[in-house]
């Protein structure tokens, strides 16, 4: 469960992963950033979706101590909210402590331990220990007729 509210007597799921980076693929043996603070084993390759605040947290945090990150992104522009200059240094930073990035990237499907995407028209693929989705949360109210 990705948090969640008691109404009443049900403890409905109150947030669901957003998966819009992915285009609707779902994401079954894939951790999200709760799950990914809860990890009792060290992951040696780790693979991340999303290019936020909270992967590019993630992405340094796993790096640092040890494990090879990969980071993939829908888009072309690395933090496309922020200054040019600013997010070129970020990215050098977190390239500098051995982060891979995949930006422009499509994700087409997640299988086991395997996510394959495009890139350029081109389909690949990366295996990893651990996959991490990092693609936002939103309420999870659509059923609750409000």
């Amino acid at each position: 469960m990705y948090g969640g509210t008691c109404i009443n007597i049900a403890c409905l799921p109150s947030k669901r992963l957003i998966i819009e980076a992915a285009n609707g693929v779902e994401f079954t043996d894939v951790i999200n950033s709760t799950e990914a603070m809860d990890q009792t084993k060290m992951p040696k390759t780790l693979t991340i979706i999303g290019s936020g605040y909270i992967g590019l947290e993630f992405a340094n945090m796993f790096a640092n101590y040890g494990t090879q990150v990969t980071v993939l992104a829908v888009h072309s522009d690395f933090l496309p909210r922020e200054d040019d200059d600013i997010s070129q240094m970020i990215k050098q930073d977190l390239e500098n402590t051995g982060i891979k990035f995949e930006l422009g990237v499509k994700i087409n499907r997640v299988e086991d331990d395997t996510v394959f995407y495009e890139k350029n028209g081109q389909e690949l693929s990366i295996k990893a220990d651990r996959i991490l989705a990092a693609t936002g949360r939103k309420p999870n109210t659509e059923n609750l007729g409000l």
